[in-house]
């Protein structure tokens, strides 16, 4: 018979499965049909706009529905009430309130989620603006660090700059509050309390623990002396103060507004000049360009990486902001590239044009833009595909119409059409 626990567990795959399902298929399905239809990069875009939501709601849905829950296993509730016992307090749900001398202390259990790791914290209201977290230094983060991808506050306390790490948006103004004693002692004791993290953020101080509570781990846990570390921490960060929070958040906001501004900027402007560029210089083969496009384009995107890490990689989830500004600004860096390789092509092209007369053999129209496939000179018996504008493939029709086509070699040798009319029409492409 399945546990409370199997059960949640199984309405958690469940309702992944009736969220994401549709859109995983759906998503697959016009993937497939595009890609059949040879539309390479409509393709891209689709898995794009399809795959990356459903990701994220994969990641996050289990997390939002095990916090809104709260629920606890069986085990979980009589550990917590064993750690309850010495306290003087009662459980309530998933935790129980203390009071540090005048200081109330509230702690919560966070149970394990779908993928996700279960938490024990404290926390307690803390009149201070102050934003950091820290925690102890790992193996990555120190050669993150010597990689120079992160970037980090040096409070010039050497035994606890070599022992933990900060993480922070703001970094002037929290190595002027770490730079107090009071203030890093607090927290370098309840990191040694089997706790794994110290967080000060929105008039709130929070110390984390990571990991199921359970019968084997309890004598570890020190509530009672995390908690009076977290309330001399509180009290220490009333007494140092905060300078310059304005601007720092001002800073702050600019260095990321630059940073994801200029990503979604650089995939606007890059695929909007190549569509524009495919229009006027048309190239035959279309994944040629891309690959060397993204070959002419790789020291723009390692400049453009390096740029993005200097400027935040001293700031809170560093890492997390350079994948999504990469995400972002890597593909429209490649499709910027591509165009410019497309411009270079055909402005520098000195070849002699070729003429050729094709066979429509059939029009799609999507908007503004229509897709030609006529009979191919280069290959007997195959296809070529072209883009023109829909004013253009109005009197068009499959199976009868005949268009002349020009074609040059291309400076860097990828064919590309530089006339297009239609044979009784006479109109330009």
């Amino acid at each position: 018979m399945q546990t409370a626990e199997e059960w949640r567990r199984l309405a958690l795959k469940l309702i992944q499965t009736l969220v994401l399902g549709p859109l995983f298929v759906l998503g697959s399905l016009f993937v497939l049909i595009t890609l059949a239809m040879g539309e390479y990069r409509l393709a891209l875009e689709l898995a794009v706009a399809c795959f990356i939501p459903a990701y994220v709601i994969f990641k996050s849905l289990p997390q939002h529905i095990r916090r809104a829950s709260g629920h606890l296993t069986e085990a979980e509730r009589a550990a917590l009430e064993r750690l309850c016992r010495p306290l003087s307090v009662q459980l309530r749900g998933s935790g129980f309130n203390l009071k540090i001398g005048d200081v109330p202390v509230n702690a919560s259990y966070l149970p394990s989620g779908a993928g996700l790791q279960a938490s024990f914290e404290l926390v307690t209201e803390c009149a201070t603006p102050a934003a950091f977290k820290v925690y102890k230094e790992g193996g990555h983060e120190s050669a993150l660090k010597k990689l120079g991808l992160l970037a980090e506050v040096q409070t010039g306390d050497d035994l606890f700059d070599n022992r933990w790490f900060i993480e922070t948006d703001l970094p002037q103004q929290t190595k002027y509050v770490l730079s107090s004693s009071d203030v890093r002692d607090p927290i370098g004791r309840a990191l040694l309390n089997n706790f794994d993290e110290v967080q000060v953020l929105k008039h709130k101080v929070r110390v984390r623990g990571f990991g199921r509570i359970d019968e084997g781990n309890l004598q570890a846990i020190h509530v009672a002396r995390a908690a009076e570390q977290l309330a001399s921490l509180a009290a220490a960060l009333k007494k140092v103060g905060y300078p310059g929070r304005l601007l720092g958040s001002i800073e702050t906001f600019l260095r990321s507004t630059l940073v994801l501004g200029s990503a979604a900027a650089i995939a606007a402007v890059g695929v909007s000049l190549y569509d524009s560029s495919t229009l006027s210089a048309q190239p035959l083969d279309g994944t040629r360009v891309f690959i060397r496009g993204m070959i002419l384009g790789l020291p723009l995107i390692i400049a453009y990486l390096a740029m993005v890490t200097i400027v935040i990689r001293s700031r809170a989830n560093a890492l997390r902001k350079i994948a999504l500004a990469a995400m972002l600004a890597v593909p429209g860096l490649v499709y910027l590239s591509a165009a410019a390789y497309l411009h270079i092509n055909s402005t520098w092209d000195t070849s002699t044009e070729s003429f050729h007369q094709a066979k429509l053999l059939d029009v799609k129209k999507r908007g503004e833009r229509a897709y030609l496939s006529v009979a191919s000179w280069r290959e007997p018996g195959s296809s070529e595909s072209l883009m023109v504008r829909s004013e253009f493939a109005k009197p068009l029709e499959a199976g009868q119409s005949v268009l002349a086509v020009t074609t040059r070699g291309g400076y860097f040798g990828t064919t590309w059409v530089s006339g297009l009319e239609h044979m009784s029409w006479n109109a330009k492409h």
